[in-house]
């Protein structure tokens, strides 16, 4: 990998230099750029422009009184506001590369699900 040594990105290192049709760019890895967890999607807002994306943390599962009902309690961790078209494009190569990559995916939530089986038996056995 590159690193930058002039100008607005120096010291930043090029991660991918993409040039095809209508696509040509240079991505830099700014390291100031803080990496955050989430646990999912808690709503989505589109519009023709622009979209809005609201992630959230589980911060607790609690059992309802009176109830079996188990509630999860969701904290707002980040938004995300992105061009709707950036959005679709993004979400159409997600599921590109789900399609793509579908038995990596799944080999490893087998063998989780084996274990955690296996776990079970020898506690119930």
């Amino acid at each position: 990998m590159d690193t930058k040594d002039d100008g607005k990105f120096a010291g930043m290192t090029l991660l991918r230099k993409e040039r095809a049709a209508n696509l040509n760019f240079d991505l830099y890895d700014n390291k100031d750029v803080q990496s955050i967890f989430v646990d999912g999607l808690s709503e989505v807002l589109l519009s023709a422009f622009v979209s809005k994306l609201t992630f959230h943390i589980v911060s607790s599962v609690d059992q309802e009184k009176g109830s079996d009902t188990l509630i999860e309690t969701r904290v707002v961790r980040t938004r995300v506001t992105i061009p709707t078209t950036v959005l679709i494009e993004m979400a159409t190569n997600i599921q590109q590369l789900l399609v793509q990559h579908a038995a990596a995916l799944e080999q490893p939530l087998h063998e989780a699900i084996e274990k955690l089986r296996s776990i079970a038996e020898k506690k119930s056995g």
